[in-house]
């Protein structure tokens, strides 16, 4: 058997390792990315809520409800998130998007019930209004010893979705040209032996 039988009599399965090799490495690379990305989100997301919240909190107190909505819509101008901000029992009296006279109650969204139990809440699901996957955080607004309201914050996830749509091409790129580039290099050198 001459040595370009035996390259292509092997290759076959070298091709699968390395096929099955960059499939987990693109499952694990893009599972990691996104949770990063998730993290960072949700973080950023947090504390914009947290400042609204404590920038909000005396109006609530007096049940401001045009200032609040006032105050949404310019919060968010300025964070390029959308800030919705709940009452207790879960009327919209603000939002940066929306006129918050026709939305429904939020009492029972899960970051939103999660945060009227006393935490953060935070969920990501497909929103009917913006048609796209969203991430919700939502912070608990607390004085006098008791809950007063939800300020929730929002961004699309449309971001980390585009980052990891790139990776994949490059990783398929990858995977197309890196398991032609050993053969053809040890046929040239055979080639080259053999003159």
């Amino acid at each position: 058997m001459n040595r370009r039988t035996l390259l292509w009599s092997v290759y076959p399965y070298y091709l699968i390792i390395i096929i099955i090799s960059l499939a987990l490495t693109a499952l694990v690379a893009s599972w990691e990315m996104r949770q990063m990305h998730l993290d960072d989100m949700a973080n950023a997301l947090e504390v914009r809520a947290g400042f609204v919240g404590r920038e909000l909190e005396n109006t609530l107190l007096r049940r401001d409800d045009p200032a609040i909505d006032r105050h949404c819509k310019e919060f968010g101008r300025l964070s390029h998130a959308r800030i919705t901000v709940i009452d207790a029992a879960g009327v919209v009296l603000g939002d940066s998007e929306q006129d918050p006279g026709t939305m429904e109650n939020h009492r029972t969204r899960p970051e939103i019930a999660q945060a009227l139990a006393g935490n953060t809440g935070m969920e990501t699901r497909f929103s009917n209004t913006f048609q796209t996957t969203m991430m919700y955080v939502a912070v608990p607004v607390i004085a006098e010893g008791r809950i007063i309201g939800v300020v929730r914050t929002s961004s699309p996830i449309t971001e980390i979705e585009r980052t990891l749509h790139i990776l994949y091409r490059r990783l398929l790129i990858s995977g197309l040209i890196i398991p032609l580039w050993p053969p053809l290099s040890v046929c040239c050198c055979f080639d080259e032996l053999a003159a």
